[in-house]
């Protein structure tokens, strides 16, 4: 393991924290969570980084939003896919005004296998989790043809986001379409998420 790195986010040499005691009192200047093993920081200046997050992007680019993000550190703003209220740093286009907060854009950009019991599936930012519906007390709702669901699906509780199965297969680009035949581009699919009172 590299003793020292160089990282963009800092102008100094972070060096990989070896006393034990830095685990407790320290906090990692980017996901704000406790440092833990392994970890590089700069004393000088109070920069700390685990290191999974030394490896963090300067910019992301995701397929359900246009442009590129930025990260940046932000005061005061919401999270577009969580609308959490949060400061520190965003992943954010300052062209749409739109910021996703670390942990909403990490997650956006993890790709698990169906074996994993975890998915992404191209109509919502976060992973999907394989949920048993025959455990749940609450009603749910597929969010493509809004019909309820039953036994065992995918789904993100943190947004009500639930898709059957058989709707995970709808294609994200039609050629073609019969009630389009003259459209010279393909049609792009978006789902729109409605709450339910």
């Amino acid at each position: 393991m590299e003793m020292e790195i160089e990282h963009f986010l800092d102008d100094h040499p972070l060096s990989l924290i070896q006393d034990q005691k830095d685990y407790e009192r320290f906090r990692c200047s980017v996901c704000e969570k406790m440092l833990s093993s392994p970890s590089y920081g700069c004393s000088y200046c109070g920069f700390f980084l685990h290191k999974s997050c030394s490896q963090i992007q300067r910019q992301l680019q995701l397929y359900f939003h246009p442009c590129s993000l930025e990260l940046t550190m932000r005061w005061g703003y919401i999270c577009n896919a969580c609308f959490d209220d949060r400061s520190g740093f965003s992943f954010y286009c300052q062209k749409c005004d739109f910021d996703l907060d670390l942990e909403c854009a990490l997650m956006s950009t993890t790709v698990k296998t169906e074996e994993d019991g975890q998915i992404q599936h191209f109509t919502h930012r976060h992973p999907l989790q394989l949920v048993d519906l025959n455990k749940e007390q609450d009603e749910v709702y597929c969010s493509i043809c809004e019909k309820p669901c039953s036994d065992v699906v995918y789904g993100c509780r943190k947004c009500n986001f639930f898709l059957h199965h058989s709707c995970m297969d709808i294609p994200q680009v039609i050629n073609h379409h019969q009630f389009h035949p003259e459209h010279s581009r393909p049609t792009h699919i978006w789902i729109v998420q409605v709450s339910r009172l």
